[in-house]
């Protein structure tokens, strides 16, 4: 059984890693010189713990091939201007804001304005706006690969056939406050 756990870790590791070479060649070389070293296997834990749930697997493989950016200036990170954060910076956007792990939201931007890209615990990707939450994507992997390989852009537009969003507190999948 874990020899099947390990394999398919191997394989999405070997995934995320050809996903991160097309977007390193699709953007500027100051954007690609900004992205982080992967994180640690104890970084990630200590998400995990933090947050009470296992990081979703696309997630994690992506911070175990680039830990977030270090980016100087407004509007320098990888996704519409919006840095891509770290696993340190992730704890601390999850400590400051309590809200966020209790209505399963990992952030995956810094928040720039009211604006704002997260995961949620099942692993979709929702771009927060204010307080309103709007489903942008199935998984982390589909939302990259849209935006850096296929050309389209998820934020501004619902991609596939449906739209989503992630469920309201009140627990009745409309959209609203999260």
């Amino acid at each position: 059984m874990s020899y099947f756990f390990f394999l398919h870790d191997l394989l999405l590791l070997l995934h995320t890693r050809r996903l991160w070479k097309s977007v390193a060649s699709s953007v500027s070389v100051e954007t690609t010189c900004s992205l982080r070293e992967p994180a640690s296997e104890t970084e990630l834990r200590l998400v995990e713990e933090y947050i009470g749930w296992p990081i979703p697997v696309a997630i994690r493989s992506s911070l175990m091939v680039c830990d977030g950016q270090d980016v100087i200036g407004a509007r320098k990170g990888l996704i519409h201007g919006l840095p891509l954060l770290s696993c340190a910076q992730i704890w601390t956007e999850m400590r400051w804001r309590p809200s966020m792990k209790k209505n399963g939201l990992l952030p995956i931007t810094a928040a720039q304005g009211h604006q704002q890209i997260c995961c949620t615990r099942e692993g979709s990707v929702v771009l927060l706006e204010g307080k309103q939450c709007h489903f942008k994507s199935h998984s982390f992997f589909h939302f990259i690969a849209t935006l850096f390989v296929d050309g389209m852009d998820p934020l501004w537009k619902d991609i596939g056939s449906s739209s989503k969003s992630h469920r309201s507190e009140k627990g009745d999948g409309s959209e609203g406050d999260w």
